[in-house]
């Protein structure tokens, strides 16, 4: 039953969502770029890279937020926690990279919920913010177990989703 109304539960803090292994692929980066406006040479031409040291086009800075979609269902765990899709915002994202990552590597994403909290605005009312932490680990394998390679941890990534309280006829009425 999705909840329309009530708080999340808070048991769902720490929760593992679980790992997928993505292969960074040189078309999806590139399409990634022109479509946030990207001009540099650098995340478009495999030889300009090259050129500037890189052993393939590197992933555009926030490109990582799209690799957790890559699995059969990117939204389940909210689904899981009784988030209605349509009250769900995209509060921000944080990304702390240790490494740089390249087309044709594989690599592990694995994420889990770190914190669920509420804040209530004078005009929005009270909101729900799910933490999510995601570790992006180099594997060399691209089934769903971990070797990791010399390079290991790659980037740690953090996304705030915010949850807004409607009522379910509201929401109801405003998609009729």
């Amino acid at each position: 039953m999705l909840q329309s109304f009530s708080m999340i539960d808070r048991k769902h803090i720490g929760k593992t969502l679980g790992s997928h292994i993505v292969t960074i692929r040189t078309d999806n980066l590139r399409r990634f770029a022109r479509a946030t406006g990207q001009n540099n040479p650098l995340y478009l031409e495999e030889g300009y890279a090259r050129a500037m040291g890189h052993p393939a086009l590197p992933v555009p800075p926030t490109y990582l937020f799209c690799l957790d979609f890559m699995q059969a269902d990117p939204y389940a765990w909210l689904f899981d926690m009784g988030v209605n899709q349509h009250d769900l915002l995209h509060a921000g994202q944080y990304f702390l990279y240790h490494s740089p990552l390249y087309a044709g590597e594989n690599v592990k994403i694995s994420s889990r919920i770190a914190d669920i909290y509420d804040k209530t605005g004078r005009k929005s009312g009270t909101l729900t913010f799910i933490i999510k932490e995601t570790l992006v680990t180099t594997t060399t394998d691209t089934r769903d177990r971990l070797r990791l390679t010399s390079r290991g941890k790659i980037a740690e990534m953090r996304s705030t989703f915010a949850v807004r309280h409607t009522p379910t006829a509201a929401r109801e009425q405003s998609h009729a």
